[in-house]
């Protein structure tokens, strides 16, 4: 692990509302992973190192090089700068060099800065009309991996709107379509099959070609027209194709610059080219074919048919003079062997097989004394037998060779970085900690229980329980009843107690203590596990199709024999419940259909309940439905203290009922297709979008009592306010606007009581609080941090006022990890960004509201620390009509201008501060 580099010692302050702050803080970093670097698998470069794709947290996804040691581990060029990254992808050697996608572009490198170079760009879509005419290509990517041709590569794509297929490659002017091909139709079979490296084999709908990359140089291969093309493997400049059709199919070799084929041997599911030399399957076992040879069998007389991984490697190498592959066994495994036989050991289903030396490979397999199911661990073997090199199991990934041993993917608390392997279990080791961002636990799901709030965690499955202090935050039981990760999955609570499943499919109950947390049940299937609530003393639930009842004890837990439902509302000895088609209620004891019930809430002496042709009183114990309202009732049922409120019309409109439900009146609340509330205490918090804003109002079911909170302008209708919760005489709930992502929101109950609680990732960023639930002393959250990652967070009661000084503290933040800004890293150490001065804008013209015209600015900011404020200014003429500053949070910044002038304007942006780099300006209209 690399030695943890000094960091910037600044507090960020969290942008709130006038009114009296809370104090708001991740409860306990509890997390200890980090996020992952990979994104491109590595390709080897002859010098003995590898080339890959990585993101370290601050260039974004870029070139990287590796020769298997921590100090080789360095940055190859940031194609892109800033974080936003480059993603190069789809590597390939070719020449001593590595070619891939990035940026739009084809490159390639040697592994070095100097090295790497565009080789083309990807053209940025012509018109269809003269894309059919002239044939230029469209701006698709390649979609099926770059295939070495002569001193470059080729590629297949599509073409003009029609999308036609075409086989593309680079030149020294750039990108050129081969020619030749029959005439291509919409549909067309055309795939790259292999590459010899002067040629390519293409499979095309009227037969089987190859070409060196020009119009002349295009043949048909005569022996496949009309025949199906199967794998393709190229060897001393020789194609070995498997074709034919259906029971007719057979191995033929293609001599260089033949347009006929020869068979070699029957068709083969499996073909691997070792060392110029062709390996392949055949039903009595291995064979090998060389040019200029004849084929012979590998090993003894005994069926031992190589075997291709369900990884889609072939499971098949070469370690000097030795040969190992991948044969069926009695048990429906796969074994390890070479020609002298058998390897021993507890390793079955084997693949990527990699040579590491003289006689040994390493190799994903599985574990006979593992459960089944249980991944894949990495392994060295040699004649004698296998050794198991890791302890984790996880699924297969490319091996490749380094001069410092062999480098892979794989995950631990460092993310998905790259290790190293030896051969041994000490030299399997991280090669790098590329990407240092913490991860965070990743809460999943919280429950209030008493005083206490139970939450489970990703990282490690595990149940937690807080008191809202750090102290009080533990881990309450880790694993399930099989002893995996017991992945807590529904926590759904009746105040004191709450319920879940875990992985192993059983019931469990929680009271926020250890003592008392404890399986119930098996056969609970986890995915269909749904808590209903309480009812008298049983715990109801859905779960495997069927409605549950429980009182904590397995003899208490047992199905009412009935399909599962949702809950519409209760009262100390009705529940009714919702289906998908039809409607019940039910005891506890047992469960009878009422027909025609939609939703309901619990009134005095019985229920509210809404039905497609208006609102119905029902008895105490959900019986005797009586018309109260002829509404066209739609949906939305809510109590709020003595009234109700429901969207009802033919323009979905809110209204409100007494709880007899009559004097029903409608609300004045913006109606919209999108609409839905839930109640916090005495009040409803309603949320409605329409024309591209999005309303929140607070109401106490009358005109009268009905406010509006806040309007989020031009923001979707999918991003509206979700999670509240009531919590010091406040209602704490997570929003959407485009200055600040999603964050947390407070409100009094009022317009100007309503604001941004915390901004805990500034600007435009979001932390996006979820799971909020609000306990005696304090409300729980979790939420997303630079500094942390995914973790849980929660708010404590504002300290009183001091006397004399009426404004509150700010809240706080611990200090956000960065790079120590420095000319170069020392060796293993965190990679640093070279700074650029310069400023990007992007200008986007947005709906005008009311004569108001709107544009969307947005940018990059280079040269500053990648931090601070920009001045945006909008102008007519030589006159600035406008000016806002936007904050820069990751080097980018986001700010929304209006004005009602009509004429020519201009846009320009600048930072703000000493370190100031030259304006852009951009005109608009």
């Amino acid at each position: 692990m690399r030695p943890v580099l000094p960091v910037l010692l600044a507090l960020l302050v969290l942008a709130a509302p006038a009114h009296a702050q809370h104090d708001i803080r991740v409860l306990k970093p509890i997390g200890i992973d980090t996020e992952g670097s990979l994104t491109a698998y590595p390709a080897e470069l002859p010098d003995g190192s590898v080339v890959f794709g990585a993101d370290d947290g601050i260039h974004g996804s870029e070139l990287w090089r590796s020769d298997g040691t921590t100090a080789g581990t360095t940055l190859v060029a940031d194609l892109v700068p800033g974080p936003r990254g480059s993603d190069p992808d789809g590597m390939v050697p070719v020449g001593g060099r590595v070619y891939f996608t990035s940026n739009r572009a084809i490159w390639k490198t040697d592994g070095t800065a100097a090295g790497t170079s565009e080789v083309a760009k990807f053209p940025t879509g012509e018109p269809a009309a003269k894309a059919r005419s002239a044939g230029p290509l469209d701006d698709d990517l390649p979609n099926r991996g770059l295939f070495p041709l002569g001193a470059g590569v080729a590629y297949r794509t599509y073409m003009g709107e029609r999308g036609l297929p075409v086989i593309v490659r680079t030149t020294p002017q750039g990108l050129a379509p081969i020619e030749g091909f029959p005439r291509p139709e919409p549909g067309d079979h055309l795939e790259l099959k292999a590459s010899t490296g002067d040629e390519l084999l293409v499979a095309h709908r009227s037969g089987f070609f190859r070409t060196d990359g020009t119009a002349a140089g295009l043949r048909r291969i005569t022996t496949f027209d009309g025949v199906g093309i199967g794998d393709v493997k190229t060897v001393g400049g020789y194609a070995v194709v498997n074709a034919g059709i259906e029971q007719n199919t057979a191995l033929y070799v293609i001599a260089p610059g033949a347009t006929q084929a020869t068979r070699l041997a029957a068709a083969s599911p499996m073909m691997r080219v070792l060392g110029g030399v062709l390996y392949f399957a055949q039903a009595d076992g291995l064979y090998r074919w060389a040019p200029g040879g004849s084929v012979t069998k590998v090993g003894d007389g005994t069926p031992t048919a190589p075997w291709i991984s369900s990884y889609g490697g072939y499971d098949i190498a070469k370690a000097g003079d030795t040969v190992f592959w991948a044969t069926p066994d009695a048990q429906s495994f796969r074994r390890l062997r070479t020609a002298a036989g058998p390897v021993p050991g507890p390793a079955h289903d084997p693949t990527v097989i990699t040579p590491i030396g003289a006689g040994r490979v390493v190799f994903w397999a599985k574990d006979d004394r593992d459960a089944p199911g249980t991944g894949e661990y990495l392994w060295v073997a040699d004649a004698s037998g296998v050794r198991r090199l890791t302890n984790t199991a996880r699924s297969p990934r490319p091996l490749n060779v380094t001069r410092s041993g062999i480098v892979f993917l794989d995950y631990s608390a460092a993310g998905g970085e790259l290790w190293r392997t030896d051969g041994t279990p000490e030299g399997t080791v991280l090669v790098a900690d590329i990407n240092r961002r913490p991860l965070g636990s990743r809460p999943t799901g919280a429950a209030r229980v008493g005083a206490r709030v139970v939450f489970g965690t990703w990282e490690d499955g595990s149940l937690w329980t807080t008191d809202g202090t750090e102290a009080g935050t533990a881990k309450l039981r880790a694993n399930g009843t099989s002893g995996n990760w017991l992945l807590p999955w529904g926590l759904f609570s009746d105040g004191a107690t709450a319920y879940f499943t875990g992985q192993d499919d059983w019931l469990y109950r929680t009271d926020g203590t250890a003592d008392g947390t404890r399986p119930i049940r098996g056969g609970i299937d986890q995915s269909s596990f749904s808590g209903l609530g309480r009812l008298g003393s049983a715990f109801l639930f859905s779960a495997n199709a069927e409605l549950w009842r429980t009182d904590g004890s397995a003899a208490g837990t047992r199905s009412l024999q009935a399909p599962s439902a949702w809950f519409a509302a209760a009262n100390d000895r009705t529940m009714l419940l919702t289906r998908l088609y039809g409607s019940a209620r039910t005891d506890g004891e047992t469960v009878t259909d009422e027909p025609g019930l939609r939703d309901a809430v619990a009134v005095p002496g019985g229920f509210l309940s809404a039905r497609s042709d208006g609102l119905y009183t029902l008895d105490a114990d959900g019986s005797s439905a009586r018309l109260a309202s002829a509404v066209q009732y739609q949906q939305g049922l809510l109590r709020v203290g003595e009234r109700v409120i429901f969207i009802a019309g033919a323009n979905w409109r809110w209204h409100s009922a007494d709880l007899s439900g009559r004097d029903v009146t409608e609300l004045n609340l913006v109606g919209g297709t999108v609409q839905w509330a839930t109640t916090v205490g005495d009040h409803a918090y309603v949320v409605t979008a329409k024309d591209y804003d999005v309303y929140l109002y607070r109401t106490d079911g009358t005109n009268a009592g009905t406010v509006l909170l806040h309007r989020y302008e031009d923001v979707d209708s999918d991003r509206t306010p979700t999670d509240f919760a009531a919590f010091d005489g406040a209602v704490y709930f997570s929003a959407f606007d485009f200055e600040h992502g999603y964050e947390l929101w407070r409100t009094d109950g009022t317009p100007q009581g309503t604001g941004l609680a915390a901004d805990i990732v500034p600007g435009p960023g979001s932390s996006e609080p979820l799971d909020l639930i609000g306990a005696d002393d304090f409300l729980f959250f979790s939420a997303y941090s630079v500094e942390y990652g995914e973790e849980a967070w929660r708010v404590r009661r504002a300290a009183p006022l001091v006397p004399g000084n009426p404004e509150p503290p700010p809240v706080t933040i611990a200090p956000v990890l960065e790079p120590e800004r420095a000319a170069a890293a020392p060796p293993g150490g965190y990679p640093v960004k070279v700074l650029r001065p310069s400023v990007t804008v992007q200008v986007k013209r947005l709906r005008t509201v009311r004569g108001v015209k709107r544009w969307r600015v947005t940018g990059q900011l280079q040269g500053t620390g990648c931090s601070g404020r920009v001045r945006v200014d909008l102008g007519r003429g030589d006159r600035r009509l406008k000016t806002v500053t936007a904050r820069v949070t990751r080097c980018r910044f986001n700010v929304v201008l209006t004005t009602r002038s009509r004429s020519g304007r201009w846009i320009a942006v600048r930072t703000v501060g000493a370190q100031s780099v030259r304006s852009r300006s951009v005109s608009v209209r």
